[in-house]
């Protein structure tokens, strides 16, 4: 088993119910392989977008680390692609260890950055 969409939400800090439904049906529509599309500018974009909206339950202001999760989520997306692995959670991962996984994803980004300015 793995975690839901909900669990995930839930665990990036995502609440009330009502507020986490709505993102879940905008951010991850097409669940969490649908993220891998997705640029730093589409993530900023979008969670800008939430703040913007007037339907109900919009608008939702998210915070700077909350942000900053939904990026690190698309990394983690698109990391477990390039290593040809469905992307996914463990059922039973806390909401701890999904953000350790999630700064490990921002971490293997900055570093894949500095990598390229030395490769430039």
């Amino acid at each position: 088993m793995v975690l839901t969409d909900i669990q995930i939400m839930t665990h990036l800090g995502v609440q009330p119910a009502a507020r986490r439904n709505a993102i879940i049906a905008d951010f991850l529509s097409d669940g969490l392989e649908g993220l891998q599309h997705l640029t730093e500018d589409d993530v900023k974009d979008l969670c800008s977008s939430y703040a913007k909206r007037t339907d109900n339950p919009f608008p939702i202001i998210l915070t700077p680390t909350q942000r900053k999760r939904f990026l690190a989520l698309v990394l983690f997306v698109k990391d477990s692609i390039r290593a040809q692995v469905v992307p996914s959670f463990e059922d039973g991962t806390t909401a701890q260890e999904l953000r350790d996984i999630l700064d490990e994803a921002l971490q293997q980004e900055k570093t894949r950055k500095e990598q390229k300015k030395v490769g430039e």
